[in-house]
């Protein structure tokens, strides 16, 4: 956001010129969930017997909520106001072990994720 720097004296003018400011700005950490899907579960999916919805919940602030969403190395951007994000999954679900990051890149408070399957 905006930051304002004030100077000032209590006697006399000075002109101030070429100042530097040095920031040191901590990355945002990710977060990352895993869940497991079950060799029926994918065959299902694979199958278009069953579709699976990747859900998340933000906190209704009317702030923009970005963010990177990774999904076993599928990549897609968060950019919305919208207090649900929500996607088809099923190209990218595998059979085993998953996950979804959430690299923030605007602070976001997540109520919920979850995937369902339907």
């Amino acid at each position: 956001g905006t930051n304002e720097i004030k100077f000032t004296t209590a006697k006399g003018s000075y002109s101030i010129e070429q100042i530097d400011i040095v920031t040191n700005l901590k990355e945002t950490k990710s977060a990352i969930y895993y869940f497991d899907l079950n060799q029926s579960q994918y065959d299902q999916i694979n199958e278009d017997e069953m579709d699976s919805t990747l859900t998340i919940e933000f906190v209704d602030n009317q702030e923009n909520k970005k963010a990177t969403l990774n999904v076993n190395g599928h990549l897609t951007e968060i950019d919305q106001v919208d207090p649900e994000y929500s996607r088809n999954v099923d190209s990218w679900l595998e059979p085993g072990n998953n996950y979804v990051e959430i690299k923030p890149r605007t602070d976001i408070h997540i109520v919920e994720l979850k995937i369902e399957l339907e």
